[in-house]
């Protein structure tokens, strides 16, 4: 199974490129989310679109992920100095004697120093990287779907719950981010064919040893060009969407899709989903 992929982030290119209009009431709602609760995850190429604004929505929108940073920045900060003091102390202590204690508190605080660090520095950082688009299971990620006979691209999270399913499913079967081919008539059977949508997506990599999903990417083996993933049946012929590298997403839960197979024929059919 894929577990994670490097996504068209740019809901512009989904509007510029495949004539979709995209739902910036759903985006708004997203980015308000995340001010309230961070764990919410969203690529950082995600944002780029917003903040250089072409209308008063966007302009909104722009506003919240501004003040979001600033409060991410100031959290990381905080905690930065905390984690400074806390080598601090374990090298003086060290100097003094060494301790099994003072040793393991020196190298958590120096590589949380250093993860802080990085993430300051990609916070603030202007330019676009590649791993600015790369999604993994519980990020958000534009997806296109079909809504009143239009095509709409709004946010979506790179996991599924099936429609009426409690929250808890996402802790109970955390592997659905992904759908197995011999449960699509089954455990999905009542997403499978009825509730699709596509996005723009580049290959992605499989799962190794790493911490659960949602916890963030671990250690992941990347897969050669023209290598699928295992369980994916091979591409259609590349050629239509302008040869976009589309993927078909079968969703059904409030909460977004996942992913099901490249070039899948059946995207988009209906959108027909509630989300939060």
């Amino acid at each position: 199974m894929c577990y994670s992929a490097q996504v068209t982030a740019s809901f512009r290119t989904y509007v510029r490129r495949l004539g979709a209009r995209a739902d910036l009431a759903a985006f708004h709602t997203l980015f308000e989310r995340r001010s309230a609760d961070p764990r919410i995850k969203v690529p950082k190429a995600l944002e780029a679109d917003f903040l250089e604004p072409h209308n008063d929505e966007e302009a909104a929108i722009a506003q919240v992920i501004t003040s979001f940073h600033k409060d991410q920045a100031q959290r990381w900060e905080q905690e930065l100095f905390k984690q400074r003091k806390r080598l601090a102390d374990a090298q003086r202590q060290l100097q003094s004697r060494i301790t099994k204690a003072a040793t393991e508190s020196q190298r958590i605080a120096s590589a949380k120093v250093d993860a802080l660090l990085a993430r300051l520095g990609d916070l603030k950082r202007p330019q676009l990287l590649p791993r600015d688009s790369r999604i993994y299971p519980g990020y958000y990620a534009p997806v296109m779907v079909r809504e009143q006979g239009q095509r709409v691209v709004k946010p979506m999270r790179y996991q599924c719950r099936p429609a009426g399913k409690p929250a808890i499913y996402d802790v109970k079967y955390p592997g659905t981010y992904n759908a197995r081919r011999d449960n699509l008539q089954g455990f999905w059977k009542a997403q499978f064919g009825h509730t699709h949508g596509v996005v723009i997506v580049r290959p992605g990599l499989l799962r190794a040893r790493g911490p659960a999903p949602g916890r963030g990417p671990g250690p992941q083996a990347r897969r050669s060009p023209g290598e699928r993933c295992p369980g994916v049946p091979p591409p259609h012929p590349p050629g239509h969407a302008g040869g976009l590298p589309l993927v078909a997403l079968a969703g059904g839960g409030r909460t977004g899709s996942a992913v099901l197979c490249r070039h899948h024929r059946r995207a988009p059919t209906r959108g027909g989903r509630r989300r939060t």
